[in-house]
């Protein structure tokens, strides 16, 4: 499936992995002046991938990707330069932080999963049909959207799951055409979830609120993929 970091910030910077001199580094990067610099990284976390950054914004969730299987090792590593750590023991291909900050959901094939940062504990949350991507929650922590990328047939989809129950549902099935859904984020305030999507051969970034019947909006309008 290739690389799927996403990009962090923290209000004040960017977050990324950026390739310095042939090397992949995970580069913090000034919102206002553009200026970038590498943060330090344990050797352990080969070419690290960004899923998250923590609810206070002061620690990013990193995937180490070492090698070609999906699921790599979870790490936590604090932005102001203290010591990273594994999260547990568990193998993931995406992750995000848990509302409460103190636990971690996490994806492995078609499970999705919470493990503890205080006893490394993991419990299932649910099976999906798929193996699955972005998961990010709501800010009032109420809904759970992710990515579901289907390898056979080549397209990938958005699922929501409400905090509580163990059922997904498939987001924009009556909107037509092949599913190529991906990638979304939330607006801070909860009101937008913020997603890319290819409709007549031209990716675009979307917009679509909070509830299951809202329509997309199209944000951005080419030429140029978003």
């Amino acid at each position: 499936l290739g690389t799927l970091s996403a990009i962090a910030t923290d209000g004040v910077h960017l977050f990324t992995p950026s390739n310095e001199n042939g090397r992949i580094v995970l580069s913090q990067i000034s919102i206002s002046t553009g200026a970038s610099q590498a943060l330090p990284l344990p050797s352990q976390i080969g070419i690290p991938e960004v899923e998250d950054i923590s609810p206070d914004g002061t620690q990013l969730l990193l995937r180490s990707n070492l090698a070609a299987a999906s699921q790599q090792p979870l790490w936590i590593v604090p932005i102001d330069g203290g010591s990273a750590f594994r999260v547990s023991d568990v193998m993931a291909q995406s992750a995000t932080w848990m509302p409460d900050a103190r636990n971690i959901l996490y994806a492995s094939g078609n499970q999705l999963s919470v493990v503890s940062l205080d006893n490394g504990r993991s419990t299932t949350l649910a099976s999906v049909p798929g193996p699955a991507f972005w998961p990010r929650w709501s800010p009032d922590g109420k809904l759970l959207r992710f990515t579901i990328i289907d390898t056979v047939n080549h397209t990938s989809s958005l699922w929501q799951l409400a905090k509580g129950q163990s059922i997904a549902h498939q987001m924009l099935k009556t909107w037509g055409g092949a599913a190529l859904e991906c990638c979304g984020a939330w607006t801070a305030d909860g009101k937008y979830f913020v997603f890319q999507a290819t409709r007549d051969r031209s990716t675009d970034l979307w917009k679509i609120g909070a509830s299951l019947d809202s329509h997309p909006v199209r944000i951005t309008n080419g030429p140029l993929n978003f």
